[in-house]
């Protein structure tokens, strides 16, 4: 590809900064995914991204190598290399990102049109912000009066649902999907992912208090605006203070216990942390680690009308 056919885009994501090269295609993807943090500033930035998409660019990893390991991807097995100081990923074939440690790192597409380019650049923008000390979880995050709420969980697990029914409830939205998280004046800070919810025909329905006609899980979601659509209000950043092991039920009611910390560690951990730098992961897990040290962890069992969440939550976290 030639140079002229690259385009760039800037992000600061709460002070990372990337700019990321590619085709057109590529650009619009992260203008898109990432519209909160595109920055207008000339200046250049910190990490750099080029991507991809020529054959005879392609890095060749090999799947017997002692230093591959594999892990489960959207796309199928994925094969991670580490090889100090770089380090390289490859997307069951579709894509591979090569980190390096000085200079432009690389995500190379087999096809820029295939539809998990959205998690391939996800997942590489994630990666290269750690350096810079900020870092993405999986879950959903909402606030109330400065107090952080994060209920983490992969797909299907009721998140979108239940962080929309906690800003139905007052609380204000932080995430539903990937907030962010780094140290500020030593203590752990939640940090906000502006963008519309993503919401299935179920949960709409269960917010409006219907029981669903049918399973939505496998329908679309649609986007749905924190302001017009649930009369709520967008937050900025928020200290933890409660973590949320979440449980769709069939129940008449919602209900709210205790829970071990450990198990609060250990869903964050299975949804957040991605061992790909063992430095950038070891300062990542004991960052997760001081937010289930500063929350306190409950059981949240959602039952049919996941309206009632939020009242349950108000008194958890009122002194």
């Amino acid at each position: 590809m030639e140079a002229s056919d690259m385009e760039s885009v800037r992000l600061d994501i709460h002070g990372a900064r990337l700019t990321i090269t590619g085709p057109t295609r590529v650009r619009s993807t992260v203008e898109t995914l990432y519209a909160p943090f595109i920055s207008e500033t000339g200046d250049a930035v910190g990490v750099r991204l080029d991507v991809v998409t020529d054959e005879a660019a392609r890095p060749r990893l090999d799947d017997v190598d002692t230093g591959g390991r594999r892990i489960d991807g959207p796309m199928g097995p994925c094969l991670l290399h580490l090889h100090p100081p770089d380090r390289s990923v490859s997307f069951a074939g579709r894509g591979v990102l090569t980190v390096v440690e000085a200079g432009p790192s690389t995500l190379w597409l087999l096809d820029p049109e295939d539809p998990v380019v959205e998690f391939m650049l996800s997942f590489s923008i994630s990666e290269l912000i750690k350096s810079q000390g900020v870092y993405a979880m999986h879950a959903g995050a909402v606030a109330w009066a400065g107090a952080g709420v994060l209920i983490p969980g992969g797909s299907g697990f009721g998140k979108s649902t239940t962080t929309a029914a906690l800003v139905q409830g007052g609380f204000e939205l932080l995430s539903d999907d990937q907030p962010f998280v780094r140290w500020q004046a030593g203590a752990p800070e939640l940090l906000a992912f502006p963008a519309p919810l993503k919401l299935g025909p179920e949960s709409v329905e269960r917010l409006a208090g219907r029981v669903p006609t049918a399973d939505g899980s496998s329908a679309s979601k649609r986007p749905v605006d924190v302001g017009p659509d649930l009369g709520g209000r967008q937050a900025h950043r928020a200290r933890p203070r409660v973590l949320l092991i979440l449980t769709l039920t069939h129940g008449l009611q919602s209900s709210l216990e205790p829970a071990q910390k450990t198990a609060a560690f250990e869903a964050l951990l299975a949804h957040s942390l991605f061992a790909f730098d063992p430095r950038l992961t070891r300062r990542q897990f004991e960052l997760l680690g001081s937010v289930v040290r500063a929350a306190d962890a409950y059981h949240l069992r959602v039952g049919r009308d996941p309206r009632d969440v939020a009242a349950l939550l108000k008194a958890a976290i009122a002194p």
